[in-house]
């Protein structure tokens, strides 16, 4: 999590965009039948493991993770290194209300963050 946090903040202070995915299972699964989801696992900067089916799933085939690394530990822990910035965060949902909900309860756990949905 230090690593990947530094490394995402470096980018923010830098201002090179930085396109990351989280891989779960499901993805796992998805990106075998669509090749447009193959394609942006394979092009992003980052992806980070997500799930016990991801390390279960690497076990199998003798790998190991050094960490697992979810969306909801990064995001708000995120989102409060930034508020030590002049940064804000812009999040995006998929419905109406959705992102300025997320926004809302971001900001509970990342007081003084300049969040916006």
């Amino acid at each position: 999590m230090p690593s990947t946090l530094d490394w995402l903040c470096d980018r923010l202070e830098q201002r090179t965009p930085a396109r990351i995915a989280f891989y779960n299972a499901h993805c796992a699964n998805v990106s075998l039948r669509d090749d447009n989801h193959a394609h942006a696992l394979n092009t992003a900067d980052a992806v980070l493991p997500d799930g016990s089916g991801t390390t279960l799933g690497l076990r199998l085939h003798g790998r190991k993770l050094t960490a697992n690394l979810n969306g909801t530990d990064l995001i708000p822990q995120l989102c409060q290194r930034v508020a030590a910035t002049r940064h804000s965060v812009f999040l995006l949902g998929g419905q109406p209300g959705i992102a300025e909900a997320a926004a809302a309860d971001l900001q509970k756990s990342a007081p003084g963050s300049a969040l916006r949905g």
